[in-house]
Parts: C-alpha cells; sequence; structure tokens
C-alpha cells in the first residue's frame, strides 16, 4: 500500500520480513489496520504497579493489561521517583496510534542511560504478545546502555489494538539521575525505532520514542495522524506514494491531489490533437495520446488555444438549407456558414421550430443547436406550440399521448397539456341492452356487457335501443325468459323485441302477425 514509504532493512529486519510471511493469510484485516504511520513508543510508569522478583501467575504483561492499562496518552507517566537505593521499579513500552493498528513487529534501541541509576538485566525484560520471536544485538549486550532489540510476532498471532504493549522492564534502582530514550536498534542503519506491519512483504515505517526519566523528568510520546500521502514526481517523472517532506528531501514534485500512482501521474501533459472525420485537441500525457485515433503529441506546445492542429478540418457548410462537407476557406468562399463541429447528417442547415423549455423559435437547426436548443424537425412550425409538454389525444376510443401539434395533425381530439391516458379518459356514451346510457370509457363499457356507442357520442344525443325482448322457447314454445335476439337464436326460441319482463302468457298467446297486433299484445301484459 505505501511500499515507497518504507524504510531500509538491516539484517535483522529482513529476519523479521521472512518471519512474517509465515501465518500471514490468516491475520484478519482491520480498517486501515496496516498504515503505521503516525505511531510512537511510549515509556509509561503505571501507578500503583509494583515489581518484585517473583513474577505473578498471568505473567508480567498480562497483570499489566488486566490491572494498569494505558487508554488515554495524556495519562502517560514518565518518571520514576526512588526513595532509597536497591528498590524495585518497572515501566512499560507501548505501541501506540489514534486508532487500532495490527503490529508484527518493532525494533528500537535504548539510548545512552546511566546503568548505576537503573541496573537492568535480560532477566528483567518480559516481551509481550503471543510466541514473540526476539533477536537481540550484542555489543553492547541487550539490555545495557546503546542496545538494540527486534520483535515479531507470527501474522495470525499479531497483537493489536490503540496501546500495545511492547514489553515491561524491571531493574534494581537507586537515587541518582538518568533518562532512558527509546532510539533506534544501533545495529540498523534508520535513525528511528521502526514497527512492521503484517502485510506480506511487510512495510516498515519509523516511529518516534519517547522517554523514561529516573529521579528526573522523561519525555512522553503522543500518537498523532500521520501525515498525507500523495503522488511525488522525480526527475525522472517515476511516481511515489510520499508525505510532502518526504517528497521535498528527494528533491520531487509533490501532487497535493493525487492519492494513487498511475502510469501517466508524473508524464509531462502537452498539446495532443487526435480524430480522423473530427479532430480533437486535448492537453495531455505522450502515453495518453499514443493511444488515441491519428494522434500528433506536440511535446513544446502547453495548450491547445491557439489551435495547433496542423490537420485540415472540414465540417458542416451550410448554404440556405443546403449542406456541405467543406474547409473553412471552402465554405467562405462559397458565402456559407462554416461548422467545424457538426456533421452533415442529419442535415443541421434546415429550418424549423427549436425548443427552449416550453418556448418555441423557428431557426436554422444549427443556430438551435448552438444556442443550447432542441430542435424538432424541418417545416416543424411554433403553431401550434410543439414544445410545450404532451397530453392525451383521443382518436375514438383510443388515447396516444403526444404534443397538441400532432394532435390536431392527426385529427385527434387534443385533452390538454399534461394531461394523461389513465383512467380511460377518452369516455363514450356506453348503451346497456335495457336501452340505459352511461358515459364510460371503451374497455370498461365492452368489460360491463354494454356497447360502445359507434358514432363515439355522449348519452345525452346516444339514444340507445332496447335491444331485449321476451323469448319463447323449450317445449311447444311456452317458455318466456327476457332474452337479447341473438341469445334467443341461440336456444332456438321465437323472440319478441321490446318486453322486458318475462310472462308466461306472452309464450301461450298465438304469435302476433304485425306490428299493430305486437304492440296490443304489449298493453295487455305491461
Amino acid at each position: 500500500m505505501h511500499g515507497d514509504h518504507c524504510v531500509p532493512t538491516s539484517r535483522y529486519l529482513q529476519w523479521l520480513g521472512i518471519l512474517l510471511l509465515i501465518g500471514a493469510a490468516s491475520q484478519a484485516a482491520l480498517a486501515d489496520g496496516d498504515d503505521l504511520r503516525g505511531g510512537v513508543l511510549i515509556t509509561h510508569a503505571p501507578p500503583g504497579m509494583e515489581f518484585s522478583t517473583e513474577e505473578p501467575v498471568e505473567g508480567w504483561c498480562d497483570h499489566y493489561s488486566n490491572n494498569y492499562a494505558l487508554d488515554d496518552p495524556n495519562d502517560q507517566v514518565t518518571r520514576i521517583d526512588v526513595e532509597v537505593d536497591e528498590e524495585l521499579h518497572c515501566w512499560v513500552l507501548l505501541a501506540a496510534w489514534t486508532e487500532e493498528k495490527a503490529l508484527c513487529g518493532v525494533e528500537f534501541g535504548l539510548g545512552d542511560y546511566d546503568s548505576d541509576a537503573w541496573a537492568m538485566s535480560a532477566g528483567d525484560v518480559f516481551i509481550c504478545g503471543s510466541d514473540p520471536q526476539v533477536i537481540a544485538t550484542s555489543d553492547p549486550p541487550w539490555p545495557q546502555p546503546n542496545s538494540g532489540l527486534a520483535i515479531a510476532w507470527p501474522a495470525a498471532a499479531a497483537p493489536s489494538g490503540n496501546y500495545i504493549p511492547i514489553c515491561v522492564m524491571g531493574a534494581y534502582t537507586y537515587t541518582y539521575e538518568t533518562t532512558i530514550p527509546i532510539v533506534e536498534n544501533p545495529a540498523t542503519t534508520p535513525a528511528s525505532p521502526m514497527f512492521a506491519n503484517c502485510t506480506v512483504p511487510p512495510e516498515l515505517v519509523l516511529a518516534v520514542g519517547g522517554t523514561m526519566g529516573i529521579n528526573t523528568d522523561g519525555v512522553p510520546a503522543f500518537p498523532g495522524e500521520p501525515d498525507p500521502l500523495r503522488a511525488c514526481c522525480d526527475d525522472e517523472n517515476n511516481c511515489h506514494l510520499l508525505t510532502q517532506s518526504e517528497c521535498t528531501d528527494m528533491g520531487g514534485t509533490w501532487l497535493s491531489d493525487s492519492t494513487e500512482c498511475h502510469p501517466y501521474t508524473c508524464e509531462p501533459y502537452r498539446a495532443c490533437c487526435f480524430g480522423t472525420v473530427f479532430v480533437y485537441c486535448e492537453v495531455e500525457s505522450e502515453d495518453w495520446c499514443a493511444q488515441q485515433e491519428a494522434s500528433t503529441w506536440y511535446p513544446d506546445i502547453e495548450s491547445c488555444d491557439p489551435w495547433p492542429c496542423d490537420i485540415v478540418l472540414y465540417g458542416a457548410c451550410c448554404i440556405d438549407q443546403a449542406c456541405y462537407w467543406w474547409t473553412e476557406d471552402e465554405c467562405v468562399a462559397a458565402g456559407g456558414d462554416w461548422y467545424p463541429d457538426l456533421p452533415c447528417e442529419p442535415n443541421p442547415c434546415v429550418f424549423g421550430a427549436c425548443c427552449f423549455g416550453p418556448d418555441c423559435v423557428e431557426m436554422y437547426a444549427t443556430d438551435c443547436v448552438a444556442q443550447g436548443g432542441e430542435f424538432t424537425g424541418a417545416g416543424i412550425s411554433c403553431d401550434p406550440n410543439p414544445c410545450v409538454e404532451p397530453g392525451a389525444c383521443c382518436f375514438g376510443f383510443d388515447c396516444v399521448v403526444m404534443s397538441e401539434a400532432e394532435c390536431i395533425n392527426q385529427a385527434g381530439v387534443y385533452l390538454g397539456d399534461q394531461s394523461t391516458c389513465v383512467d380511460k379518459p377518452c369516455t363514450v356514451a356506453c348503451c346497456a341492452v335495457d336501452g340505459s346510457c352511461l358515459e364510460m370509457g371503451y374497455l370498461d363499457c365492452v368489460e360491463a356487457d354494454g356497447i360502445p356507442h359507434e358514432e363515439w357520442v355522449t348519452c345525452d344525443v346516444a339514444d340507445c335501443p332496447i335491444m331485449i325482448g321476451a323469448c319463447c322457447y323449450g317445449e311447444r314454445g311456452l317458455t318466456c325468459q327476457i332474452l337479447t335476439e341473438r341469445a334467443c337464436a341461440a336456444v332456438g326460441g321465437q323472440w319478441y323485441p321490446g318486453v322486458t319482463e318475462p310472462s308466461e302468457r306472452i309464450c301461450a298467446s298465438p304469435a302476433p302477425t304485425d306490428r299493430a297486433s305486437w304492440s296490443r299484445i304489449k298493453t295487455m301484459y305491461r
């Protein structure tokens, strides 16, 4: 993630890197838990934690974590006061960040302290964590002044948290004054302590160390937000992810807006002309330009203004309403208007309605497009206005959403702007078989077993006929039922129109021979 930010490795850190490869795949990733920048090594003497020659049952590290754990850097204690010689005291070394991290390795040293004030042996240093692997440098031996230590934890057992205990250091103390600074491992190159994360291979970052004071004040260390990593371009146009100070130190150019390194990040940007039918100019890198069709990169031209492309441009030349694919010189010589960004298909030179929202202006298509309008088509007039919101248009019983102009041109009935075809607005007189009438949509009428009026009129002029009558059928035609003529014929009956109430007397009477006699019969049985 931050490979360019890593520090040089010594033989100890090379060993550490090999160790960390073991079990790395099983390490659960934390949110930003691998970015160890901004971390510090805190020296902390927990108030109330006493040290003795007998180790607690749970061990000194768990004894600290269970009873005296630090959770606020402002509470760190960096001074131990000794009242009498040969008192036993201890302090804890913590790796600290502003948010939770996973730590797979640390390397540090003890600075030049007075061992007569703090008399510590290797057996007085208790390394924390599960299965730690330790390399202690010699000459001088650990933990003497100016000695160093490298510790690694397998990735599967890497300690994590905001304040990770590295080790507990105990010693016989005396009334002399001294300070014990946390510094770089004297056996390695970087002039600072180092952390290693759990990536494969591990990434190493520098850390800041605090100082423990014996009978004098120490120096606290406070974790902070790391400086942001951004693209840094060196003098050979190579890209590195570095902090601003690191980029400045190497003489590079720090790109504050570039959080990643891409193939073109550090390449110089110059004018690039490309295209065949249309020629474009963009200020881009040489590699980007090479990937464009018919491109030419100009290393000495930093802008596209004035136009740098030495390619003959063609465009639409409008003369009256005809379009010609000509160069600018050809178009001007013919007295036309030249548009380099427009093709001749579709013809941009025609005249018609141009919509600017609901407003309509009649103009040439080229001018319409140039002014941000929407050209509706050649020969379209603004009366009626084609730019308003479309509405419902009725063609008989059918409803279609379209503009008022389209509806009128097709002999439809326009129901108004923004009207819809929801709920079947094209109503019609619907005649029931009993002669009653309701106005409703065509499909509603059919679904209700009605008959839509064929002339698409309203009920006040529909004059719906009665379409039912008495039907005599069955044995000797004596069964009477009110049916339509078609239904009566289907059962082989004799149909008598206009009768709306069934009566067996109708079917028991002799069949009428003319309308007059039938009228008299209807009167008798109503």
